[in-house]
């Protein structure tokens, strides 16, 4: 704790020394020590060891002169001077955190539902391993624990004592007396608790003391009796302490109320005892004991408890798991119960509906059947449909009757069934009170009283929450009053307050038979709040269309200075978050989502890519774009914005009136609604613009060049067909450019030539990139360049072409200036082979030639007999070329005789022949290229040289 002061004075009044006899001879450091005076020097424990000393006299029992270095002090006690008998009034209200923990808990829009603890899955493992069911259907549980329960110290001893101090409060009371022993002997006959007959106390037993809280709203429990489990041992753990709580399981209370508001008829009841229809096990009954007597003198009896007791921690999550646990049983069984069970069910209250009369009907014949065999009662039974109080039902009884109050509570609002409205039940406390005096602390007692969780009264809220945030800004203590002109304004709401009380809601939001449903999502903000407001829009078959208010939260803006913008902005995540609850909580189909907000400059950033946003900006519009679809977003006028009502507030006695909040812009009545137009340029705006990152100023041109052109040429091995490929790129873009003209059919010449030159100049561009930046420039080429000799110059297209001494000739621009084109790069090797091949494999200086009708190679000629020595068809004509040029062998010089002897001389057919070569020749070998050099120039010259030998 920190305080501001170390105290205010010491001693708080004059002390009586006249009977203390001090020593005449000691000087006392403080002479004056009896009057109160102002601290004016604190010491730590550090310096008090180094200026104490020794030598201690002792005046009496309780005084005690000490020696410092300053002289010796007078420490202990005395009575004071001042022995008055005061009397002081005690006014009993509603803890004040309790009122603030639960008015922020609904102010927040987190998913309680979700919010579990580390202890939950403890506790499921716990109750999924150790529940049971008896044979009349009721659930045996065991509580989960953190500690063992031996580390429970003793505690009858504090439970008697409390239970003494009850009972004098008890007589003081006889009406509070008697409803205090209805409840015990209530429990004893029903065989909830069971008086503990042992001759000895156990090693280990908890005691847990009790009280009673009176109710006088409640007409069927005016007394409830609170067990306090959280009453410390001796050694200093309770029963609470070492208990597994196992977090919140159950349905948010936002969306059960959201769900109510969607079926025609309505249907309400609650739990008959609820926790006490759940058994503890033996085993653990022992922790649960307490202490009777029937009466102030009469002896104190011990009891033990047999079912869940409120009052301790895992009470509320036991009881939820076990309605859950009971769906899974037997819902199956009653598939409608089951539902409502399971989205509408609020601790023992259930706030649920249907479409129809016999649906309604269905629905709670099931609810009474599901309850009844897990040995619990449905009663208290309300509906806003009179026919559902003549169910023919073979379960219905007294215990399940229904009626039709003209009032009836609903989970902290008021339904009133017969007019089929919500409302509300606000108690100004004594603030309107004259001579009451107002502080802080009242201001947020009453304001923490306004239970609004749907938001229905958003406006009204943020008025006293202006108040609320005005009081932090002054710095006021809890029990100061307020300033003279904040406390008029004060009062003067708190007067009206009430008027509240008188607001009829209509809880039915929908048409019967509705052919469409849509959701309108409102934001705005002001420089002191902001908000967000949700509608349904409803068109009925016969053309009928209703808007009515659904849901709304507010926001109070931070005192620290943020730009409107920003706020709007902030207003908008906050309707994104609510819309996507309420689609959530409701379901229902919508057939569509509008959002909006009169600010332009949030649509625009919402439009955006979060990523040139600044970090506030941006990490709000990466919220809103992950939680709604950007096209939802549109612009409303100011004046057309129900959510301006939420950002400025309203005093309480005009919010009856205001259609605007209850049912919005007019334009939501109209059968086809358009947005508003919106004419404004914010490209302009500084609030629009400063948000956006800074981008550098400085420019910076860094050139590269290189010898890699577009990576698709290096794909193709043809240049006819990279051509037509960026050719049909090329008619892609021109058409995409005039879709009301497209191009069809084949490939044009304008095409084909088209897409060269952009081969051509992406291939110059990154050959040639310095010389076509000093011809753009109007400069000299550098010596070192290896057109400086050709006289280049660019064309109307940036080709870059050979100049010359042929410009005034008649000749082709192709002739006259051929586009230039470096050697070492795929797509001239693509060049030299297409006119190669093209004029059937002609030589290098021929090649050459037919390329410089349209092409000046730089190094053409040594680079064109390089290209052409890797043709493969020429290299195989080479070949046959080199064999016939081979010199064949002389004969042997033999005369006639000689000859005639080793030869002989006739015609072979060509039958013969091809004898010859089946037989000599493997075709294998042909196939393979395997052939002597003498075998293929034989084959070319169509005979053979045959040897006599062998034949």
């Amino acid at each position: 704790m920190v305080v501001p002061n170390i105290s205010s004075v010491t001693p708080s009044c004059n002390l009586d020394i006249s009977k203390l006899s001090l020593p005449k001879h000691i000087k006392l450091a403080d002479p004056s020590f009896h009057k109160p005076a102002k601290i004016s020097m604190l010491l730590g424990a550090q310096v008090f060891f180094k200026i104490i000393k020794a030598d201690q006299i002792k005046i009496n029992d309780s005084i005690t002169l000490q020696n410092l270095v300053f002289n010796h002090i007078v420490t202990g006690g005395l009575p004071t001077a001042d022995d008055k008998q005061h009397c002081f009034l005690l006014s009993k209200q509603e803890g004040l955190e309790n009122l603030i923990s639960k008015f922020w808990q609904l102010e927040s829009m987190d998913d309680e539902s979700l919010n579990l603890n580390s202890q939950t899955k403890l506790c499921e493992d716990h109750f999924v391993n150790n529940h049971r069911r008896d044979q009349t259907g009721h659930y045996i549980v065991q509580m989960a624990f953190l500690k063992e329960p031996s580390c429970l110290g003793e505690s009858k001893q504090t439970a008697i004592s409390r239970l003494n101090s009850l009972w004098r409060k008890l007589e003081a009371n006889p009406n509070l007396q008697q409803l205090y022993r209805n409840f015990i002997h209530e429990y004893l006959d029903m065989g909830h608790m069971e008086q503990v007959f042992e001759v000895s106390e156990p090693t280990v037993a908890y005691y847990m003391p009790h009280h009673g809280v009176l109710r006088p709203d409640s007409k069927s429990t005016p007394l409830r009796t609170v067990f306090d489990a959280s009453c410390a041992t001796s050694t200093g753990e309770s029963l609470n302490s070492i208990l597994a709580n196992g977090g919140i399981i159950q349905v948010e209370l936002f969306a059960i109320l959201l769900r109510f508001r969607k079926n025609r008829i309505g249907l309400i009841s609650d739990i008959k005892k609820m926790f006490r229809m759940i058994f503890i096990d033996e085993s653990q009954r022992y922790l649960l004991r307490i202490v009777w007597k029937e009466s102030i003198d009469d002896s104190i009896k011990t009891y033990k408890m047999n079912r869940v007791v409120y009052g301790t921690t895992c009470a509320p999550y036991l009881a939820q798991r076990v309605l859950k646990q009971l769906v899974m049983d037997d819902g199956h069984n009653y598939p409608l119960a089951a539902s409502a069970v399971s989205s509408d069910m609020y601790m023992d209250d259930l706030l649920t509906g249907a479409a129809d009369i016999y649906s309604a009907k269905q629905l709670k014949e099931q609810l009474i059947a599901l309850f009844r065999g897990g040995g619990m009662q449905l009663h208290k039974w309300s509906s806003n449909c009179k026919e559902l109080q003549f169910s023919n039902s073979e379960v219905s009884d007294g215990d399940v009757s229904l009626t039709i109050p003209d009032e009836t509570k609903a989970l902290g609002l008021l339904w009133r069934p017969q007019k089929d409205s919500l409302a509300f039940s606000v108690s100004a406390n004594a603030d309107t009170c004259e001579s009451c005096k107002i502080t802080k602390r009242s201001v947020l007692s009453t304001t923490a009283r306004i239970f609004d969780p749907l938001g229905l009264i958003s406006p009204v809220v943020t008025k006293a929450k202006l108040v609320m945030q005005e009081l932090w800004r002054l710095k006021l203590d809890w029990n100061d009053s307020l300033p003279m002109q904040l406390e008029s304004q004060w009062k003067r709401f708190v007067t009206f307050l009430s008027t509240i009380n008188t607001l009829n809601i209509l809880r039915y939001i929908l048409l019967d038979y509705a052919l469409k449903l849509e959701l309108h999502g409102f934001a705005d903000a002001s420089e002191k709040a902001y908000g967000a407001a949700i509608y349904v829009r409803c068109l009925s078959n016969s053309g009928e269309i209703s808007t009515n208010l659904l849901c709304s939260k507010s926001r109070i803006a931070p005192l620290k200075s943020v730009t409107i913008p920003r706020f709007e902005l902030c207003a908008a995540v906050l309707l994104a978050k609510l819309a996507q609850k309420t689609i959530t909580s409701m379901k229902i189909s919508f057939h569509s989502t509008v959002l909006w907000t009169d600010s332009t400059i949030v649509l625009a950033w919402i439009q955006k890519d979060p990523s040139v946003l600044k970090p506030f900006v941006r990490n709000r519009v990466s919220a809103i774009q992950n939680l709604t679809e950007v096209s939802t977003w549109q612009h409303v006028p100011s004046k057309e914005d129900p959510a301006d009502i939420i950002s400025r507030g309203i005093d309480p006695e005009k919010i009856q009136d205001c259609n605007l909040w209850w049912f919005g812009p007019s334009f939501l009545q109209d059968h086809s609604v358009v947005s508003p137009c919106v004419c404004s340029d914010i490209n302009d705006n500084e609030l629009y613009q400063r948000e956006f990152k800074k981008t550098p100023t400085d420019l910076v041109c860094l050139v590269v060049q290189g010898q890699e052109g577009l990576p698709i040429i290096s794909n193709y091995s043809s240049f006819t067909r990279i051509q037509r490929v960026i050719g049909w790129c090329v008619r892609f873009v021109r058409n995409a450019k005039n879709s009301l003209q497209p191009s069809k059919g084949n490939l044009t010449t304008p095409e084909l030539f088209k897409s060269l030159m952009c081969l051509v100049k992406n291939v110059q561009a990154n050959c040639f990139a310095q010389e076509i930046q000093c011809l753009k420039r109007g400069q000299q080429l550098p010596n070192a360049s290896s057109l400086i000799n050709l006289s280049p110059f660019l064309d109307e297209q940036d080709i870059l072409r050979v100049g010359g001494r042929l410009k005034n000739s008649n000749l082709p621009i192709e002739r006259k200036h051929p586009i230039l084109l470096s050697y070492n790069n795929h797509f001239s090797d693509l060049i030299i082979n297409h006119f190669h091949v093209l004029y059937l494999h002609t030589g290098a200086e021929a090649t050459l030639a037919n390329i410089r009708t349209k092409f000046w190679l730089i190094n053409g000629r040594n680079y064109v007999r390089k290209i052409i020595r890797k043709c493969i068809p020429c290299l195989k004509k080479e070949d046959v070329k080199s064999l016939m040029r081979l010199k064949v062998s002389d004969l042997d010089f033999l005369d006639a005789e000689d000859f005639k002897s080793r030869y002989r001389i006739s015609r072979i057919s060509a039958e013969d022949l091809l004898r010859l070569l089946r037989d000599n020749l493997n075709s294998t070998a042909m196939r393979n290229n395997a052939l002597s050099p003498e075998e293929k120039l034989c084959i070319a010259l169509h005979f053979f040289h045959l040897e006599h030998n062998k034949f």
